[in-house]
């Protein structure tokens, strides 16, 4: 179990592994609450465990969004289906998916309307 540490910087609360290596980062894992608990509890999970570096949380709701969002930064896309499944009995939380730092908005949306049916998520 890895330690976290905990910070603040403008609209987010971002959480980090203490000891974390030099890795790439090349994009993000999305997830989607009312409920910012749920969020952190991710976040301490996947982190603590040691598989993702860091995250950050919404400070507050995000406008449009009637919720808060997590981003998981990960190296790759790779734990998207592993991710998907771990969190699809949570009530409350949506998992949006796996976000390069080279995808644009549109091709973010267009890409997770076409592969969620594959991993079973509604």
């Amino acid at each position: 179990m890895t330690g976290i540490r905990r910070f603040r910087e403008g609209p987010w609360e971002w959480l980090e592994a203490e000891a974390t290596r030099p890795a790439p980062c090349r994009g993000k894992y999305l997830f989607f609450s009312s409920r910012r608990d749920l969020l952190l509890k991710i976040a301490r999970r996947e982190i603590g465990a040691g598989g993702y570096r860091s995250s950050k949380i919404s400070r507050d709701p995000v406008p449009g969004r009637r919720g808060y969002v997590l981003c998981l930064y990960g190296a790759d896309g790779s734990g998207e289906s592993a991710l998907a499944l771990r969190y699809s009995g949570w009530k409350g939380i949506r998992y949006a998916g796996w976000k390069g730092d080279a995808c644009t908005l549109s091709d973010f949306h267009r890409k997770m309307c076409v592969n969620k049916g594959d991993l079973a998520i509604r």
